[in-house]
């Protein structure tokens, strides 16, 4: 799903404000502290326990500059 998402919006450049409007606010986690938006995708495939995250960054006028899919 989260390919599809990617693949429709492209979230470089977007406004902070944007990206919430369109995911809802940031799941409240302590991982990933290098990243300024982090959504839980739920669980890998071939993992159950494990789940993934998309991680979002932002620039100094808080808009995206970098993203990224990645699993715990």
């Amino acid at each position: 799903m989260v390919d599809t998402l990617l693949a429709q919006h492209s979230l470089k450049g977007m406004h902070r404000a944007q990206v919430i409007e369109l995911l809802g606010e940031p799941t409240p986690t302590d991982k990933w502290d290098d990243w300024d938006m982090i959504y839980v995708l739920g669980p890998t495939e071939y993992m159950p326990i494990d789940h993934e995250w998309l991680v979002i960054d932002l620039d100094e006028a808080g808009r995206v500059s970098d993203y990224d899919v990645t699993a715990d």
